[in-house]
């Protein structure tokens, strides 16, 4: 029975081409930030956010786009958005207010963290996740998001001395914690803002 419900949630959670486009996002957010003016990197940010919730509120209104859209595109939605906003909003969301409300070296890495921990933790957690909780995420994704949270940061780190190992280390716990925790509305907005926060009081 236990075994049954590990593959559902495996088969529920994991979807590739989704990961990619998340991947893909987040990077183009980042990179707004790292080689545009603030200004103009929040501005394009904030109409990729409207245009994204307006097609989901028009979607999630009208029955017959909202099947049209889960059954064209099955290989990026999860089953729980039919009725609800889907995860890629968060994810602009939480891009957009990370570079709004914070330094942009800090928002920068946040944002990589968010591109890189969260795909990385939803890819290995339904491959390999043995130790579950409650919320269906496991501790083996956790542990793979922050790897990967540590490496992009570190890789930031590297390449333009932006911010201290100790930052992008904590903001490394902090987002595979928020990954861990899926913290509510949704773990693409709480990722970013919580290893945003733990850096920059660090």
């Amino acid at each position: 029975m236990r075994e049954e419900r590990l593959e559902l949630v495996r088969a529920a959670k994991f979807k590739p081409l989704r990961s990619l486009i998340h991947v893909l996002v987040g990077l183009g957010a980042a990179a707004l930030l790292a080689l545009f003016p603030r200004w103009e990197a929040l501005l394009v940010q904030t109409l990729a956010l409207v245009s994204s919730l307006a097609f989901e509120l028009i979607r999630l209104r009208n029955p017959r786009v909202n099947g049209w859209f889960m059954s064209k595109f099955s290989a990026l939605v999860r089953p729980e958005e039919e009725r609800r906003v889907g995860g890629h909003v968060y994810l602009l969301l939480g891009a957009l207010a990370t570079a709004l409300f914070f330094e942009r070296e800090i928002a920068i890495a946040a944002i990589l963290f968010l591109a890189a921990g969260d795909a990385a933790g939803v890819s290995a957690g339904s491959k390999l996740g043995l130790i579950r909780l409650g919320n269906g995420k496991s501790v083996e994704g956790a542990l793979a998001c922050f790897a990967s949270c540590l490496f992009v940061g570190a890789a930031y780190l590297a390449s333009f001395h932006a911010l201290s190992f100790k930052a992008i280390l904590i903001g490394s716990i902090a987002a595979s914690i928020a990954e861990l925790l899926s913290i509510p509305p949704d773990d693409n907005l709480s990722m970013p803002i919580l290893a945003a926060l733990v850096m920059k009081l660090s």
